[in-house]
């Protein structure tokens, strides 16, 4: 039942408390999804004008949300703080909040059930078992190893490897270890089983171990906020894009030490760790790397626990991005610009598509571009770096760094795209109502877009359940 609640300007302080209170945990359980800053203040904001808030002032950070409530009750103004723990991406649970915000916004329902509702929200648990999610993860890494051109042997090892190191990830997590630890044994092993290998004569001849290290990397970059940082930076919350980026540098560090430290003793026992150069796909591989993407790009959305329909989505942006990169590596239009390119078109595809599987875009784009991410190129950073090449080195990480932030810049933009695209087709569906059977709209039937635009609040509309 609807809430029964004084008009504006005599609220009393502890509904008040109430209100900003449902509006910052869900705050916080959007902030820890990696959803942008600019789409959780969007949610806050409609959350308290529902129930009669009109005037809050918040402050988001990439830890902290400030709520404050200068106008409508008597006395100093009310201000509350919510601290956002960290916690690994859920896209099920990401899912059921935005809808339950869309809800809680249309329909404003009692606060006791709202309360309810968020605590049964933030200690849901994972729709499907963790080995589900640390085998999705390397097959990713397999899909990422096939994108390279590496053989069936290194395939298979990459993603033994890659879930071996989830499993040891979630072990140190569990037992509190921070995140730059967690990262540095991450790279460690990843890099250290796979010269292991090389030193046994276990992988095939002419196979190059940095194969199963890149796409290790790249499973372990999979998770990084790097499009929600950059869309803060868009969009003008930068000091959470800071926050979340020093985030990203730390875990770059962590992976970087480790990485180094397994060069180290590989050196010293002399084994090769160089890097293979990068190559672009000929004409006829294509098809593979199309299915490759694909499937690293649905496989990367299991691994964070999206529903199925999500997965598949992912999966079609997913080789979507990799035929339209690749084409451009062929045309020799350089990493960035392909990566760019190749991410706008799959921001706009997770903008379309979003709607007619009823998830959030964030969940397509973020999976779809996984097979994008420059593994190769940060770990020849790394190796260039350990070697003493100090100047190289560092080139080759701003590449990477250029890659990823074209990756992120072409998510944002993409949707962006969504309203000219929606007003298109709709004309064209008016032309193929006018026309009758001699145009033939099929390509048309796309849903029409609901106006999607990563800097304000996206929600779907489906499935919604009533309140008790």
């Amino acid at each position: 039942m609807p809430e029964h609640s004084p008009p504006d300007g005599t609220h009393d302080r502890d509904y008040v408390h109430r209100v900003l209170d449902a509006a910052l945990r869900v705050g916080s359980l959007l902030l820890s999804s990696n959803s942008g800053t600019a789409d959780v203040a969007a949610t806050m904001s409609a959350i308290t004008g529902a129930y009669g808030l009109r005037h809050t002032q918040l402050d988001v950070t990439a830890t902290t949300i400030i709520l404050s409530v200068p106008r409508g009750v008597e006395g100093a103004p009310l201000t509350a703080m919510w601290h956002v723990r960290g916690r690994s991406l859920d896209y099920t649970r990401l899912h059921a909040v935005l809808d339950f915000a869309q809800q809680v916004a249309d329909e404003r329902p009692d606060l006791d059930w709202v309360h309810e509702r968020i605590d049964e929200l933030d200690s849901a648990p994972p729709p499907y078992n963790t080995w589900v999610s640390t085998v999705a993860l390397g097959v990713m890494a397999a899909s990422f190893s096939v994108l390279l051109g590496a053989g069936l042997v290194v395939v298979v090892i990459a993603a033994v490897t890659t879930s071996m190191i989830d499993r040891i990830g979630r072990f140190l997590a569990g037992r509190g270890l921070p995140l730059l630890f967690q990262q540095a044994v991450a790279g460690l092993v990843a890099t250290g089983v796979t010269l292991s290998l090389d030193a046994v004569g276990k992988l095939p001849e002419g196979a190059n171990p940095s194969l199963v290290v890149a796409a290790n990397i790249v499973a372990l970059m999979s998770g990084m906020a790097i499009v929600s940082s950059v869309q803060d930076s868009i969009t003008g919350y930068y000091l959470t894009s800071v926050g979340r980026i020093m985030e990203i540098l730390l875990s770059m560090v962590g992976i970087f030490v480790g990485v180094g430290a397994a060069l180290r003793i590989g050196d010293a026992l002399h084994i090769d760790a160089s890097v293979s150069p990068e190559s672009v796909a000929g004409w006829l591989s294509v098809p593979v790397m199309v299915a490759a993407g694909a499937v690293g790009a649905a496989a990367a959305a299991v691994s964070s626990y999206a529903p199925a329909r999500a997965a598949g989505a992912a999966g079609a942006a997913g080789s979507l991005g990799a035929l339209i990169y690749f084409g451009m590596m062929h045309l020799h239009a350089g990493n960035v610009a392909s990566s760019f390119v190749a991410a706008t078109a799959i921001g706009l595809a997770g903008a379309v598509v979003a709607h007619r599987f009823s998830v959030p875009p964030l969940v397509i784009v973020m999976s779809g571009i996984v097979p994008l991410v420059p593994g190769v190129t940060t770990y020849r950073g790394f190796v260039t770096l350990v070697d003493g090449h100090s100047a190289q080195g560092l080139g080759t990480l701003v590449v990477a760094a250029g890659t990823a932030v074209a990756l992120a810049a072409g998510v944002v933009f993409g949707p962006l795209l969504a309203p000219v695209t929606r007003r298109e087709i709709r004309q064209m569906r008016r032309l193929g109502a006018e026309l009758g059977p001699r145009f033939d709209s099929r390509w048309s039937r796309v849903p029409t877009l609901a106006g999607i635009d990563l800097r304000r609040r996206h929600f779907t509309h489906h499935h919604r359940r009533r309140p008790r």
